[in-house]
């Protein structure tokens, strides 16, 4: 598959490797599919790894890999699984060796990149709230052959059980690097943003501003709406990665319902929908109960913009595809995370289910 940038005055179009090797086109823009995606899903039930490797052949066309084998290292013993509770459909992603759905990212990112440059002198890079870091640190560490990788964190915003994990994975071969940067995570992600953009640093992207690394996001959307046709589905907003997933999988054919998002106290997705925040600049965040949703503008609002929404009312556009609540009451998440076992991000999104009382059995 070619990429192209999300600047359409930009008409340049590039491979697969190209575009992990130059990891921004330009500041200020990320590369996303050149051409329209295909209709892969027709409603027939899949397992996550049949899912998986669907959406993964069709971003991997063109080069040697071998999908299955990428595909299963990928999954490893952390395949979703689906359960009901109290007319809920909830989804567990967190079965990985660091109970977040990052593993899957950062497992199928590690090794494709360490399958494709391996033998070149790159580093992976990422910026983190501390779920990706864990998940791209343990790949790195695990992963036999893998490239090392640099982890660029908020020493103040990151949580202690993610911070205790980070500097707890055993690393033998001394591929992981993890810096604490003073600041929030904006300041933090700027700085890695101002990393990217340098070639002579030689680095690849190991977060979502990589657009690989959202393919089993993209995997685990379409393989939920196979198993739960048509139903809303109740998602955390954060850099918009999650957003850009689920809509690339219906996209893709896979027959997902409504896409609610849930924000905490800096609610920029609200007010973005309402049309009050259309100018990418950075502001002051207000740390709340889940550092993943404390950022001032979610990068990745720039690829659904560049591939959804290309109307002139592209606030309008997005509204009738997407709603965004906002949960700023840290006693209530903590109330639904104890009743349903639920890690922060899961209960915010269950507390937003709630609070759509139109929706039965929400996912």
């Amino acid at each position: 598959m070619l990429f192209k940038s999300t600047d359409n005055n930009d008409s340049q179009t590039v491979s697969l490797l190209e575009s992990l090797i130059n990891p921004l086109p330009a500041p200020n823009q990320l590369w996303i599919p050149a051409a329209d995606l295909p209709k892969i899903f027709n409603g027939s039930s899949l397992t996550f790894e049949q899912t998986l490797n669907k959406v993964t052949s069709v971003f991997l066309e063109d080069t040697s890999v071998d999908i299955d084998q990428l595909c299963k290292r990928t999954i490893r013993s952390s395949s979703p699984t689906i359960s009901r509770n109290s007319g809920k459909v909830l989804v567990d992603l967190c079965r990985g060796p660091c109970s977040t759905s990052a593993d899957l990212s950062g497992r199928f990112i590690v090794s494709l990149c360490s399958e494709l440059l391996s033998k070149y002198n790159y580093r992976l890079l990422t910026s983190t709230t501390g779920d990706n870091g864990c998940a791209v640190a343990n790949a790195c560490a695990e992963l036999q052959g893998s490239l090392p990788v640099t982890i660029l964190y908020s020493g103040s915003r990151i949580p202690l059980v993610r911070y205790n994990k980070l500097h707890s994975i055993v690393d033998n071969e001394h591929r992981v690097i993890a810096i604490s940067l003073s600041g929030d995570f904006d300041d933090c992600h700027n700085s890695f943003l101002r990393l990217l953009i340098k070639k002579e640093g030689r680095y690849i992207a190991a977060n979502s501003v990589n657009f690989m690394y959202l393919v089993p996001m993209i995997a685990y959307y379409a393989w939920i709406a196979t198993e739960c046709p048509d139903q809303d589905i109740f998602i955390p907003a954060g850099t918009c990665g999650e957003l850009l997933a689920a809509l690339t999988a219906k996209e893709m054919g896979a027959p997902l319902g409504h896409i609610h998002c849930t924000d905490g106290p800096n609610d920029y997705i609200r007010q973005y929908l309402r049309g009050e925040s259309k100018i990418m600049q950075k502001k002051d965040t207000v740390p709340s109960i889940s550092p993943y949703l404390d950022i001032s503008y979610p990068s990745n609002l720039t690829r659904v913009r560049a591939m959804f929404l290309k109307g002139k009312n592209e606030y309008t556009e997005l509204s009738n595809q997407v709603t965004c609540h906002s949960v700023s009451d840290d006693g209530n998440v903590s109330i639904v995370m104890r009743k349903f076992s639920l890690d922060t991000l899961s209960a915010m999104s269950c507390i937003t289910s709630i609070l759509s009382a139109k929706v039965s059995n929400p996912v």
